[in-house]
């Protein structure tokens, strides 16, 4: 399938290469000192064991990314939607007949290996979304139209499959596609919002309790009285109020039915109050866009102040404990918060340099679960200190850097989408996992890429790599063929 002229060395970018390599070998190396045994101590090559394991997947991975690189690049553009349709299949039989694992049926078992089609569903979400805006071209406008409808239908329908397992860390991941998105040309207002909107979830349920309706109705004031007097401001985010005009629309009889009536009547009668003034004003002034700005100010509190509480205690118990462990892990401390109280006596213990490699004490006594798999960090942090988790950041940094930096040069819409959605993915993953590790985030299950135990992690996160350095080859060609 290759070209008669294709050289597998031509133009292949052995920086990023390079920096793989060194990820997978610190990884393998981390996960044989997460389940070495002093007492009863086997090789790292011992196939019997975890290290043996991913030394397998590890090989079934570079063999894999050998044979991306001698593929001819073309097949490439033909796969993509064949791919999403496969993995969609995959996800509904996982769903049903899969083996249940902790609660959730996202593996297909073969023997002693476990296969996970949510992440190699991942692979097939990058090629669906760079072949479809690559068929756009440049003409490509996101805003309230169908193009949008169908490219937001693409990315989170496999997610909404991903949730019948249910995996809700698996379908998180998808978020990260509005990385892509914002570079492409997207209003970096959207995240924003919804990154507020998540903080003052959080806020309302963990930190403010009681109180937190007047605190966000002021907050909601002094942001309105904001958008009134600054004559300046003008943020172009007029697609934005409808959504948010919808969403006060229905969760206000929500709240009203859900929650305690009295706070929400009292919210509603202020941003009526603080809507008509504004109004006024805008047409006063002719001030249309602080009116928008307004309005989704409004709106988006109203939604957090009016729903979440009621939303909160929907949860399930334990999803409700991962959150309230943030505040303080010691409300739990043999439950949700016992990962985050050992993982940081463990990150704490290894100091600057770190208790030597196979040294951990905290990591020896299994003190940490999953220390292998998602809570890997915490033994980077025992074994290498403040310096070893320090050069592994720096490495996932440069490592995402240079995916920017080679989606960037392409002149091919699709290699370009394509790179950016890998990129957004891999930063994601190391984002939310760090995050998790030392408490600042949720605990929820998201490898850390090329650390975490896992052959069915790997091999994808192989495969979105060898993609990318497969296009980068080719961009001349791929240039041409457009």
């Amino acid at each position: 399938m290759r070209s008669s002229n294709d050289s597998i060395w031509k133009d292949m970018d052995w920086s990023l290469l390079t920096i793989y390599g060194i990820l997978l070998l610190f990884g393998w190396l981390n996960i044989y000192a997460a389940i070495f045994d002093v007492d009863n101590p086997t090789g790292i090559f011992d196939m019997g064991t975890k290290s043996g394991k991913q030394f397998l997947w590890i090989s079934v991975s570079v063999v894999t990314i050998v044979l991306i690189l001698l593929l001819d690049f073309k097949f490439l553009f033909s796969i993509p939607y064949v791919a999403f349709v496969g993995a969609a299949i995959l996800l509904v039989l996982v769903a049903f007949f899969g083996a249940e694992i902790k609660g959730a049926r996202s593996w297909f078992r073969f023997g002693g290996f476990s296969i996970q089609p949510s992440e190699f569903a991942k692979v097939a979400a990058c090629l669906a979304v760079a072949k479809y805006m690559g068929d756009k071209g440049s003409q490509f406008r996101y805003g309230l139209n169908m193009d949008t409808v169908i490219l937001f239908a693409i990315v989170f329908f496999m997610p909404a499959l991903i949730m019948l397992q249910p995996d809700a860390g698996s379908a998180m991941v998808y978020s990260s596609f509005i990385i892509m998105m914002c570079i492409d040309g997207l209003t970096f207002a959207i995240p924003v919002l919804g990154i507020i909107a998540a903080s003052l979830f959080v806020m309302t349920n963990l930190y403010f309790e009681e109180e937190v309706e007047l605190l966000l109705i002021a907050l909601a004031v002094l942001g309105s009285l904001f958008t009134l007097f600054y004559k300046k401001l003008d943020l172009k985010i007029r697609p934005l109020v409808a959504v948010p005009m919808v969403l006060i629309t229905f969760s206000i009889p929500i709240g009203l039915f859900w929650y305690d009536p009295s706070y929400n009547l009292i919210a509603l009668g202020i941003y009526m109050i603080i809507i008509v003034l504004s109004l006024v004003n805008a047409l006063l002034r002719k001030s249309y866009v602080n009116l928008n700005l307004l309005v989704a100010i409004i709106s988006l509190v109203s939604v957090v102040v009016i729903v979440s509480n009621a939303a909160f205690e929907k949860l399930a118990t334990h999803q409700q404990n991962r959150m309230r462990v943030l505040k303080d892990p010691y409300i739990d401390p043999k439950g949700k918060g016992w990962n985050i109280i050992q993982s940081s006596i463990a990150i704490s213990s290894g100091g600057i340099t770190g208790k030597g490699f196979k040294e951990g004490t905290i990591t020896k006594g299994n003190w940490v679960p999953e220390q292998h798999t998602d809570f890997i960090f915490c033994t980077i942090a025992e074994e290498r200190g403040f310096i070893g988790t320090t050069v592994v950041i720096l490495l996932f940094v440069t490592l995402i850097i240079r995916l920017g930096i080679l989606s960037q040069r392409q002149k091919s819409r699709f290699t370009q989408v394509y790179g950016y959605s890998v990129m957004g993915i891999i930063f994601f993953h190391f984002l939310i996992n760090i995050g998790m590790v030392i408490g600042l985030l949720p605990v929820i299950g998201i490898p850390l890429p090329f650390f975490s135990y896992g052959g069915s992690s790997l091999w994808s996160f192989s495969i979105l790599i060898a993609i990318m350095v497969k296009l980068d080859m080719h961009r001349a060609q791929i240039l041409a063929r457009n």
